[in-house]
């Protein structure tokens, strides 16, 4: 797709496709709110149309261990979502959610257990964006069993724009969940192939 094609996406599609994700992040941030017990707030949406030249900031966070959770699309569009934490924000879902016999244990069964937790939020949250996309454009996608990948911040945006060069053009948008009582700030980051510009424009003609 070229950059004159991207520069005629409409006021009104924006608009549509906004509206679409805005949904899905809601639906996110209602099924982790179940998880943590915790009120959920999303903020900082930001939703870009790009064709990648150089390496953007996907993520601002600074840590020696970030989590990266990393779930593909599936089905009959191309896509892949990232779930970024820092290693002080994923000891803070433990603490919330699991006995201290698993937190403190590094038996097997322990660290497996601290990793299905985060990989159960990353599943529930991906799925609620991608039902949201599913329902909207009336495709047939679903999400892959998301895999975790810890690197330094230093490495984090070289990694997944090394994944966006697949999917270039693309839709980006990412987002940011945080929490009421345990001071969590997720970053949500999205690369989604270019046919879903062109459903999106398909969708917004419906209207």
């Amino acid at each position: 797709m070229s950059n004159q094609m991207i520069e005629k996406f409409t006021d009104q599609e924006m608009a549509v496709a906004v509206e679409m994700i805005n949904r899905g992040l809601d639906r996110a941030a209602v099924s982790l709110k179940m998880i943590l017990n915790s009120q959920i707030e999303v903020t900082n949406v930001d939703f870009d149309i790009t064709v990648l030249d150089n390496e953007p900031q996907y993520s601002t966070k600074k840590d020696d261990r970030i989590h990266i959770l990393r779930t593909e699309l599936a089905g009959e569009l191309r896509g892949i979502c990232h779930l970024i934490f820092t290693s002080e924000e994923v000891d803070k879902i433990h603490k919330k959610c699991l006995p201290e016999s698993v937190i403190n244990s590094d038996n097997e069964d322990a660290q497996i257990m601290r990793l299905e937790l985060l990989k159960e939020i990353d599943n529930i949250m991906a799925a609620s964006v991608i039902t949201e996309f599913a329902n909207s454009l009336d495709v047939g996608i679903y999400g892959n069993v998301p895999s975790l990948h810890i690197m330094e911040a230093g490495e984090v945006n070289k990694y997944i724009h090394a994944e966006s060069v697949t999917l270039s053009p693309l839709i980006q948008f990412s987002s940011v969940f945080h929490t009421d009582d345990i001071d969590i700030k997720s970053d949500f980051i999205w690369l989604l192939e270019e046919e879903f510009i062109q459903k999106i424009k398909n969708l917004a003609l419906s209207k």
